[in-house]
């Protein structure tokens, strides 16, 4: 499997994590700001992190996931 564009180095995002519609990482205590990398799926249609401890602020690279429909940030700390 060969590197995408917009995967990291060494780490080849596969067809199938690019072709996810549906991501739910709700209650996870995840403590850090919104993963950028989540911004290349940009298949996705509804996009679950209630519940976590995410920090800072929403990065403008969400803008970029045009087939977002439903984005769940409950229970964060954004400012």
């Amino acid at each position: 499997m060969t590197p995408t564009p917009t995967s990291p180095p060494g780490r080849p995002t596969p067809p199938e994590i690019s072709a996810l519609r549906l991501l739910n990482l709700s209650n996870n205590v995840f403590n850090r700001t919104f993963p950028p990398e989540l911004s290349n799926l940009t298949n996705l249609r509804v996009l679950d992190l209630y519940n976590n401890n995410l920090i800072g602020v929403l990065p403008v690279s969400v803008a970029h996931m045009t087939n977002l429909r439903h984005l769940h940030l409950g229970g964060r700390k954004f400012s």
